[in-house]
C-alpha cells in the first residue's frame, strides 16, 4: 500500500510539472520601410526538465505591411534542433521544429525575418493553443503578441540646398534625417572635394552636387552647387551728405578665362544716392573696350565689348553717385544682372552705402512728461554752438533760446534743437492737464460682504477745460474677483448718465453730464466683488490706463492702483457705526474718538489713498493731526467687532 502511494505522488508531481504554463512572446519593435528586421520569439520560463522535443507556431501578420522571409534557430536555445519547417500562407506562416534532445533554459527560441513594407503590423499567435504548442500540447503555453511600428524611410537632408561659390572657395555642409555617422561625397570629384566633416572646396567652374549617406545606407543630396570663374564685388562704403562718391566694381578672374564682353545691371535707392556718371579711367577696361551705359531712376545698365581678351583682375569701372542732402540714410547697391561672354555668370557681392551724418547732438532729458504750467530746463551736448531751440507745437509749450520749456496745454509735442551746421535732434514732450488716481490701498473687508469700493480721484482741472464726459475700462487679472462694476454714488458725477458693461475682470464704462466738472475730487467708484477664497495678504493691481476725459481733452495722466487685503473682519452693525464718533470734526490739531470699547486701531488715509497715520488708542485719547495739511481724510477704526470708516476734515 505504501509503494502505491509513492507511485501516485510521483505521477501527480510529474503531471503538475507538465501542466505548468510556459510564456512565449514576441517583443514590440520599431523599423523603417525597406528594412529587413529580425524578430526574436522569446520563451520567458525555464524549459529545463519539461521534456520539450518539438514545437509548432502559427504566426499571423499583415502581409501588405510586412513580407515573411523565413525563420532560423541559429544562436537560440533550439539551435540543436533539426532545420525548421516553414509553410507560408497569406497573412500567416506556420513554423515547426523538432530535435533529438529536450530543450533547456529560457530565452530566444527562434528568430523570424521580415521585410518591412508599410505602416505597422501585429505578430499574433493564431488560434492560441490550438495551433501553437510544445510536443503534442504539454507543457501548455501562454502567449503575448508582438507589435512592429514601421516608420517611413528617412529623408536625408543636405544644407545648404544650393550655393554659388567661386573657384577656391569653401562651404561647410550639414545633414540630418538619418542615422549617424554620415559619409560625404560629391557628384564630380574633378570639380570639388569634400572632407569627412562636410567641408566642400571648389576646384573648377561648373555644377556639382553634394551627397550625404547615413550609417544605414540612406542618402540625400543637395541641389546644384554653382561653381564660377568670376567674382564681382561692391565694397561697403559711406561718405558725407551732399557730396559725390566714386564706388568701384572690383573684378576677379580666378582661372584666367578670356573675357571679351560683359553686361551689368545695378539698382539702388534713388532718394539716397543718384547716379551721376561712369568712370573707366585706370580700370581694366581702359583703352581696350567700348562701353555703353543707360540709366533710369534707381537703376543703371553698363555694357562693354573688349577689343582684346582680358584675363587679368582689377577694378572694371567706377560708378559716381550724388549723395542726398539728408542727415542719414542708406542704400544697397545691388547687382541685378551680370553676364560675361554672353553665357558665363560671375558670383557677385552687393554693396551697402551709408550716408555719414553730421556730428550727432544729444538732448537731456531725452523725453519728458509735464503738467500744464510746469517748467523744465533742457540741455544739449555734441555738435557746434550756437544752438536754436523750438517747440513743434507752440500752442502746447514754449521754449527760451537756451532750452527752458514752459508747458501750456495738454497733448504730445516735440522739443527741437539744431546746431550751427544743421545737426539736429528732438525729444518727445507729453503734457498732461490733470491726473486721475486709483489709490494704492491697504484694505479691511467685511467677512460677510467681501466687497470693496475704491474711488477714482481727479486732480485740479485747468481753467476752461471742464469735464463733460468720462470713459474707460477698470481691469484686474486677480483671479479671486467675481466681478468689477463702476458706479458714481457719492462722487462728482453722481447725477451723470452712466453706461456700464461689466464681467469678471473688467468693467467698461462711460459717464456724461450737462454741467461740467471744474473741481478736483472723486469722480467715480470701482466696486470689486470677491469670492470666498479671498485671504488676508492677497494683493492685486487695478488698471485704468484707458481712461479718457472729453474724448481726450483735457489730457489726463492715469495712475493705476495696487490693493492689498490687510484684514477680513466680521460685519459691523449700523448701530456701532453710529455709536463711534470723531470730534472735533473739522479740527485744527487734535481729535478724539467716542464710543470705543477697550483698545482700537486707527488708520488715517489721504484723498489719494495713501496711508498717513496708524495708531492703537483708547476712548478719549488725543490723537494729533496738526502736521497734516488742510483737506479731507478717511479714518478707518478697527475694533474687536469690526471696522468703522469715518471722514475727517482738517482746517
Amino acid at each position: 500500500m505504501r509503494q502505491k502511494s509513492i507511485i501516485l505522488l510521483f505521477l501527480l508531481l510529474l503531471a503538475g510539472q507538465y501542466s505548468q504554463a510556459i510564456l512565449v512572446r514576441f517583443p514590440t519593435l520599431t523599423g523603417v520601410v525597406g528594412d529587413t528586421l529580425t524578430v526574436p520569439l522569446y520563451v520567458d520560463d525555464d524549459l529545463t526538465g519539461k521534456g520539450v522535443m518539438s514545437f509548432q507556431f502559427d504566426i499571423g501578420y499583415t502581409s501588405t505591411n510586412v513580407r515573411f522571409l523565413g525563420a532560423s534557430t541559429v544562436g537560440t536555445i533550439s539551435s540543436g534542433f533539426n532545420e525548421l519547417t516553414v509553410k507560408t500562407n497569406v497573412d500567416y506562416s506556420t513554423i515547426v521544429g523538432a530535435g533529438s534532445a529536450a530543450l533547456t533554459g529560457k530565452g530566444i527560441l527562434l528568430n523570424i525575418k521580415l521585410v518591412l513594407l508599410y505602416s505597422a503590423t501585429s505578430l499574433v499567435f493564431r488560434n492560441t493553443t490550438t495551433s501553437n504548442y510544445f510536443n503534442e500540447g504539454n507543457p501548455i503555453m501562454t502567449f503575448t503578441n508582438g507589435y512592429i511600428s514601421i516608420n517611413a524611410k528617412p529623408v536625408i537632408y543636405v544644407s545648404p540646398a544650393t550655393a554659388v561659390l567661386n573657384i577656391g572657395e569653401s562651404q561647410q555642409f550639414s545633414t540630418w534625417g538619418g542615422t549617424t555617422p554620415y559619409t560625404w561625397s560629391v557628384s564630380d570629384n574633378t570639380m570639388a572635394t569634400i572632407t569627412t566633416g562636410g567641408l566642400l572646396k571648389v576646384l573648377k567652374s561648373g555644377l556639382v552636387k553634394v551627397i550625404a549617406k547615413d550609417a544605414k545606407g540612406y542618402q540625400g543630396e543637395s541641389g546644384n552647387i554653382d561653381c564660377r570663374s568670376f567674382m564681382a564685388t561692391f565694397r561697403d562704403t559711406s561718405f558725407y551728405q551732399n557730396n559725390y562718391i566714386e564706388i568701384p566694381l572690383d573684378f576677379k578672374n580666378l582661372d584666367a578665362t578670356p573675357m571679351l564682353a560683359g553686361k551689368f545691371v545695378f539698382s539702388f535707392t534713388e532718394s539716397v544716392i543718384s547716379f551721376d556718371s561712369l568712370i573707366i579711367a585706370n580700370s581694366i577696361l581702359a583703352g581696350n573696350a567700348s562701353v555703353e551705359r543707360s540709366k533710369q531712376a534707381g537703376k543703371v545698365t553698363v555694357s562693354f565689348a573688349a577689343s582684346q581678351a582680358i584675363i587679368n583682375s582689377g577694378t572694371i569701372f567706377k560708378l559716381r553717385f550724388k549723395i542726398a542732402d539728408i542727415a542719414g540714410g542708406a542704400s544697397s547697391i545691388t547687382i541685378d544682372e551680370a553676364i560675361i561672354n554672353e553665357t558665363q555668370i560671375p558670383k557677385w557681392r552687393n554693396g551697402y552705402f551709408t550716408i555719414k551724418a553730421l556730428p550727432a547732438i544729444y538732448m537731456s532729458p531725452g523725453s519728458a512728461e509735464m503738467y500744464s504750467g510746469d517748467k523744465k530746463q533742457f540741455t544739449v551736448s555734441g555738435g557746434t554752438a550756437p544752438y536754436t531751440w523750438e517747440v513743434e507745437n507752440p500752442s502746447m509749450a514754449t521754449t527760451t533760446s537756451n532750452g527752458y520749456l514752459t508747458a501750456i496745454s495738454g497733448g504730445v509735442t516735440k522739443l527741437l534743437v539744431k546746431d550751427t551746421y544743421g545737426s539736429k535732434t528732438s525729444c518727445p514732450i507729453t503734457i498732461y492737464d490733470t491726473w486721475v488716481n486709483v489709490r494704492d490701498s491697504l484694505v479691511i473687508l467685511s467677512q460677510q460682504l467681501l466687497t470693496l469700493t475704491l474711488p477714482i480721484d481727479l486732480g485740479i482741472i485747468p481753467e476752461g477745460k471742464g469735464v463733460f464726459s468720462l470713459s474707460g475700462k477698470a481691469m484686474s487679472s486677480f483671479a479671486k474677483i467675481d466681478s468689477i462694476k463702476v458706479n458714481a454714488m457719492g462722487t462728482l458725477t453722481e447725477n451723470w448718465q452712466l453706461v456700464n458693461r461689466f464681467n469678471k475682470n473688467q468693467s467698461t464704462f462711460a459717464l456724461s453730464g450737462v454741467n461740467p466738472i471744474t473741481l478736483a475730487g472723486k469722480i467715480a467708484n470701482i466696486v470689486f466683488y470677491f469670492n470666498k477664497t479671498l485671504a488676508v495678504g492677497d494683493a492685486f493691481y487695478v488698471d485704468c490706463n484707458e481712461l479718457m476725459l472729453n474724448e481726450g481733452s483735457p489730457n489726463v495722466k492715469v495712475k493705476s492702483g495696487y490693493i492689498t487685503i490687510k484684514s477680513i473682519v466680521s460685519e459691523l452693525k449700523d448701530v456701532q457705526n453710529e455709536r463711534i464718533s470723531v470730534f472735533p470734526n473739522p479740527t485744527i490739531s487734535n481729535i478724539q474718538l467716542k464710543g470705543i470699547e477697550g483698545k482700537a486701531n486707527l488708520s488715517l488715509f489721504g484723498i489719494d489713498g495713501k496711508l498717513l497715520i496708524t495708531k492703537q488708542f483708547t476712548e478719549n485719547e488725543a490723537i494729533s493731526v496738526s502736521s497734516l495739511p488742510k483737506g479731507i481724510y478717511t479714518l478707518k477704526i478697527q475694533t474687536a467687532t469690526g471696522v468703522v470708516e469715518k471722514k475727517l476734515v482738517k482746517n
